[in-house]
């Protein structure tokens, strides 16, 4: 039958899977894995494989022992035998040792990951902050231009002189508030019609961006499987987290905490751009039209 023949490849696969130690060969799709968009999500990929590897090898190992005590069952002994002293003291050693040596071989990789991620986010520097305010049922995200001088920095020092730069930037120190809510789109009826938004969340690809989530009612979790991300917004309490994208793309999460009648229409758009798009993106939203303030300022200069 076809659905006997899927589940067999399935689990072949499954099983070749755990004899390969490169996860960049594997068809991460068939086991809820999509393509990594970052390290972090790499490494918990690792993690996963080597977990199951490590479980598959000690189910085998299982299955062998009771198999060699089943077989070497001999019914003509009426009285029980007892190991000598030598190999008492060697399997006490090796129940003792082994369990504690796989312990520390899938706790190691795991403690080293959490240590580095809280390390990370003490020392690395991010571009610019955004908000996330979980909502029921929908997200809303804040940028403030006022706290993103460096974003805006880093995209016209290639393109105008300093005198323009600080000209732009004292123009700049009005309040320009980008803010905007995430709902499902609900005219969607293919495709991705349970993730896709009225509006997607853009930021710049190869930058590290920081996060500081909230909500205003119960508990969500905001999550990007792809990004490794899944943090709760928690009311009264703000988390932090990083957030980059080594590609291009766009990535699709949900809300993965049970907060009401419709937590199944809490999507997550995100959309990694390259640098010039996503500011191109972000001073239209905001409605910053450089051009025109640098033509301005020309205009002053030659009166």
């Amino acid at each position: 039958m076809t659905w006997l023949n899927m589940i067999y490849n399935n689990i072949v696969n499954f099983l070749n899977s755990l004899m390969v130690s490169n996860t960049a060969i594997l068809d991460l799709d068939r086991y809820g894995f999509f393509e990594p968009a970052n390290s972090q999500m790499g490494a918990i990929v690792e993690m996963y494989y080597s977990t199951a590897q490590t479980m598959f090898y000690i189910f085998l190992f299982i299955v062998v022992l009771i198999w060699a005590i089943v077989g070497s069952r001999n019914e003509d002994i009426k009285y029980s035998v007892s190991f000598k002293r030598w190999q008492e003291t060697l399997i006490d050693i090796g129940v003792l040792f082994i369990p504690l040596i796989i312990i520390y071989y899938l706790t190691i990789p795991a403690v080293g990951y959490i240590l580095h991620i809280d390390r990370f986010l003490q020392w690395n520097e991010a571009i610019f902050t955004i908000e996330i305010i979980g909502h029921q049922w929908y997200w809303s995200y804040y940028l403030d231009s006022l706290q993103n001088f460096n974003i805006l920095e880093l995209y016209f020092i290639y393109h105008v002189n300093l005198e323009e730069l600080d000209f732009f930037l004292v123009k700049l120190n009005e309040d320009y508030e980008f803010d905007f809510d995430q709902i499902m789109e609900l005219d969607q009826v293919v495709g991705l019609r349970y993730l896709q938004t009225n509006k997607i969340l853009a930021l710049p690809v190869l930058h590290y961006i920081k996060v500081l989530i909230t909500s205003e009612d119960v508990i969500h979790s905001w999550s990007l499987p792809q990004l490794g991300i899944k943090v709760d917004a928690i009311p009264g309490r703000v988390q932090m987290f990083l957030l980059n994208s080594n590609y291009v793309g766009t990535f699709y999460g949900q809300c993965s905490e049970l907060c009401g009648v419709n937590h199944a229409f809490m999507p997550i758009n995100v959309e990694f751009l390259k640098e010039d798009q996503f500011f191109d993106w972000y001073l239209k939203n905001i409605e910053i039209r450089p051009y025109k303030i640098l033509l301005d300022n020309y205009i002053l200069e030659c009166l």
